[in-house]
């Protein structure tokens, strides 16, 4: 057990005295022996001596108590110092504890905090993100309605135009049909007009032969000049009376120039025509 500096000399000082009165009492020792022995004359002496002794004794003894005592209290001191400085020790390691863990939980409310700070800014991160998705594929679905709207208009006006082109394409063709209609039935009126002319005419000049069965008939591919002017008369089929035949080509060509339309439209259906004829009657075939 290490003894605390503040008991070391003390404690030497008494190791001191001890020895030196155990060095005295050696040496008193043999004095005293000699002078008992001596005789009466120093009685008085002896006494003395042996007097001093027992106090000494006795004052070795209390200074034996006393240093007990003082060893008592100094072990007392000393276990106390000791349990203070265990109960100090013992402060310090909680206190030291007590500071550790208030670290600690600080650290963990620290990181805690670090933690919810991250969290809530990820959170708000995966907000400004989802709510940037969301806009992007708003746009992006905005985007393809508006080009599917214009997609879908774009091919419901081709269709109307081509619908309106069709109807117009009809229209047209019903127009140019029945315009055709109408100029075929004028033109027909006029070419029937000029064929009866030209059948008047024709039978004025036809000096028919006697005796010929006017149920025959022939028939005369004709062309004509613009005025009528008759340029040639064909024979295309025969009556089987050449003399028929004959006459019907020379009241033909006395009949020119025939009567014509002047519309020249008109005239080419009188260009190059055929012509039946027969002696009850000038047939147009």
């Amino acid at each position: 057990m290490e003894i605390p500096r503040s008991y070391r000399k003390p404690l030497f000082i008494a190791i001191a005295f001890h020895v030196i009165l155990a060095i005295i009492l050696i040496i008193k020792l043999p004095s005293w022996n000699y002078q008992y022995n001596s005789g009466k004359k120093h009685s008085k002496i002896v006494h003395a001596t042996a007097v001093s002794s027992a106090q000494v004794a006795k004052a070795m003894r209390d200074i034996q108590y006393r240093e007990h005592a003082k060893q008592r209290e100094a072990q007392h001191r000393l276990a106390e110092l000791q349990r203070q400085a265990r109960a100090e020790q013992l402060r310090r390691r909680q206190a030291a504890e007590h500071v550790a863990k208030m670290k600690q939980e600080q650290l963990h409310l620290q990181q805690q905090h670090t933690k919810q700070v991250a969290a809530l800014a990820a959170l708000k991160h995966k907000a400004v993100v989802e709510r940037q998705r969301a806009f992007v594929a708003k746009q992006r679905r905005m985007r393809q309605a508006k080009a599917l709207a214009t997609k879908k208009r774009k091919a419901l006006l081709a269709k109307q135009q081509k619908l309106q082109q069709q109807l117009m394409a009809q229209q047209l063709s019903g127009d140019s049909k029945q315009l055709h209609k109408i100029q075929t039935r004028q033109m027909n009126g006029i070419v029937n007009k000029y064929k009866a002319l030209i059948i008047s005419t024709i039978s004025q000049n036809w000096l028919i032969p006697g005796g010929v069965n006017k149920n025959l008939s022939s028939a005369f591919e004709i062309q004509l000049a613009p005025g009528g002017v008759v340029l040639s008369v064909k024979l295309v089929k025969s009556s089987g009376n050449s003399a028929l035949d004959d006459s019907a080509r020379t009241a033909i060509y006395k009949s020119s120039p025939l009567p014509v339309p002047t519309n020249l439209a008109a005239f080419n259906n009188f260009r190059d025509f055929r012509l039946g004829v027969s002696p009850k009657d000038v047939v147009h075939i």
